[in-house]
C-alpha cells in the first residue's frame, strides 16, 4: 500500500510541476519590451541622423576656411612684384626638395661657390 501511494504521489506530481510557474507573467510584459526596443531604435536613427547633420555643417565650414586661406594666399602671392614672385619660387622648390629628402643637382654642388 505505501509504495501504491508513493507511485501516486509521484505521478501527481510530475503532471502538477508542469502547470507551476516559477514566476507569473506580468500583462503587457511582451508589448512593454517591443515598444521599449522600437523607441530605442528611433532613438538611435536620430542620434545618427543629428551626427550626420553636424558633419555635414562641420565638413561645409572647413571648406568654407580652406577657400578662404587659398583666398588670402593667392592675393598675397598677387600683389608681390615679378623678382619677388621668383624669389619665392625657388625657394619654394627648394624647401619641397628638401622636404622629400632629395640633394640637388650634382652640378651645382660641383661648381657651387664656397
Amino acid at each position: 500500500m505505501k509504495i501504491f501511494f508513493k507511485y501516486i504521489f509521484f505521478i501527481f506530481f510530475i503532471f502538477s510541476a508542469h502547470t507551476v510557474f516559477s514566476q507569473e507573467k506580468k500583462e503587457g510584459g511582451d508589448q512593454k519590451k517591443e515598444g521599449t526596443s522600437v523607441s530605442k531604435k528611433k532613438e538611435r536613427a536620430k542620434e545618427r541622423a543629428k551626427r550626420r547633420a553636424e558633419k555635414k555643417k562641420w565638413k561645409e565650414a572647413r571648406r568654407n576656411k580652406r577657400m578662404d586661406e587659398k583666398k588670402v594666399k593667392a592675393h598675397h602671392k598677387r600683389i608681390q612684384t615679378k623678382d619677388v614672385q621668383k624669389r619665392m619660387k625657388k625657394s619654394k622648390k627648394k624647401s619641397q626638395r628638401l622636404h622629400d629628402n632629395k640633394r640637388e643637382f650634382f652640378l651645382k654642388r660641383w661648381f657651387r661657390k664656397k
